[in-house]
């Protein structure tokens, strides 16, 4: 597939598992799923390829990405490798690689390419990818999630879908969670302040690859570089710091007070204006429940300091497709890798089932071939975020 994508894909009516967002979480969930034998619709609203950031990952995704199968991949594109991080948390510049030996080495991405690489491994390994799918409302029966209405360009209807299970794998957006007014967002407020410089230098006191960490009385920043010769740089800092229409001003603030950074932008360029972005941290009161999971961004937010939150996205997509066929299909009926697509159509979906999210249960009705089922299920739209 090239970079430039034009989707035009129909969604199908027979689904098993729904999962909205394309992300990495929602890609990682779709190809879990897929291998179990579901039937996956992946629906994202955006056309890719699309800017995010998030792009440190550290060593501890590798055996994730082997697992799905597309390591090699991920290798291939050519992204910066990293060793560790460079960390002026105190007095003292502390280098810490991944490795003793520095064999384990992470990777500074592009998230415009690296998602594309999964999200069409996701379609490589027999998911539907529906992009500028935008999911408008959740149809419910009672308390539980039984599929979503979906909104895309030049049509004036919107289109319903039915399936055992709905993810959201739909990042800070959370439909899901929104929806159902599950979210909870810690009373701190911080904002993350943003932008990308050009023609930065080469650091003498750490390897060129690694992520820089400096915590300061007033904020805290990261930064890394790119592959294309771009350097990535963010700060956190009190929302109350921030004058709107001078965002860019207390960016460089920030930035130019750096003692690790100073150095490496001292002739380097801010490409346009810095770009802000709510920071602070949130939760959520259930990460799971009729017909529905939480995953990655969608369920909680955690500080990007750690680094973790692609993996943690990909990790919890992983566990969802594993919790969603459990909860689907009967114990006794369980398939092996040889059986996954000879279901009967009166296979009918577990109870109560324990989990890594807990105990949930699965909406009870088949996993049919028609599409649909009886019943006048009632749709649910999400508030605006407040």
């Amino acid at each position: 597939m090239s970079m430039a994508r034009e989707p035009h894909t129909a969604i199908p009516e027979e689904i098993d598992l729904i999962v909205i967002g394309g992300g990495p979480g929602g890609a990682a969930c779709g190809m879990a799923a897929a291998r179990l034998g579901l039937r996956v619709v992946i629906l994202e609203r955006d056309c890719f390829p699309r800017h995010r950031l998030g792009e440190t990952l550290t060593p501890k995704i590798l055996p994730l990405l082997s697992f799905l199968g597309i390591l090699r991949d991920v290798e291939a594109a050519g992204f910066v490798r990293m060793s560790g991080n460079a960390s002026l948390l105190g007095p003292e510049l502390e280098i810490r690689p991944f490795a003793s030996d520095n064999r384990g080495l992470g990777f500074q991405v592009e998230r415009e390419r690296f998602d594309l690489i999964l999200l069409e491994a996701a379609e490589r390994q027999g998911c539907i990818v529906a992009e500028q799918a935008s999911v408008v409302g959740l149809i419910r029966e009672g308390e539980a999630v039984i599929g979503v209405e979906i909104r895309r360009p030049g049509r004036t209807h919107t289109e319903r879908r039915l399936a055992p299970f709905v993810v959201d794998a739909s990042g800070a957006a959370g439909f899901v969670g929104r929806s159902l007014e599950l979210r909870e967002v810690e009373s701190l407020r911080t904002t993350a302040l943003w932008g990308y410089f050009t023609g930065s230098t080469s650091a003498n006191d750490f390897p060129d690859g690694n992520t820089v960490l400096e915590a300061r009385p007033d904020a805290w920043i990261w930064s890394l570089p790119l592959a294309d010769g771009r350097r990535n740089v963010t700060c956190a800092v009190d929302a109350g710091t921030v004058t709107p229409g001078a965002l860019t001003d207390r960016y460089l603030e920030v930035v130019r007070g750096s003692r690790l950074l100073e150095p490496l932008l001292r002739t380097a360029t801010l490409q346009g204006a810095a770009r802000g972005v709510d920071a602070r941290w949130f939760g959520s009161r259930h990460y799971a429940g009729p017909g529905y999971l939480l995953i990655g961004e969608a369920a909680s937010f955690i500080d990007p300091l750690t680094s973790q939150g692609v993996w943690k996205a990909m990790n919890s997509g992983v566990l969802a497709a594993a919790v969603a066929n459990t909860a689907i299909r009967r114990v006794d009926r369980a398939p092996s890798p040889s059986t996954t697509s000879t279901r009967s159509s009166d296979e009918r979906c577990a109870t109560t089932r324990s989990t890594p999210f807990g105990s949930i249960e699965a909406p009870r009705f088949p996993i049919s071939h028609s599409g649909g089922r009886a019943g006048a299920p009632r749709s649910t739209s999400p508030r605006a975020p407040g």
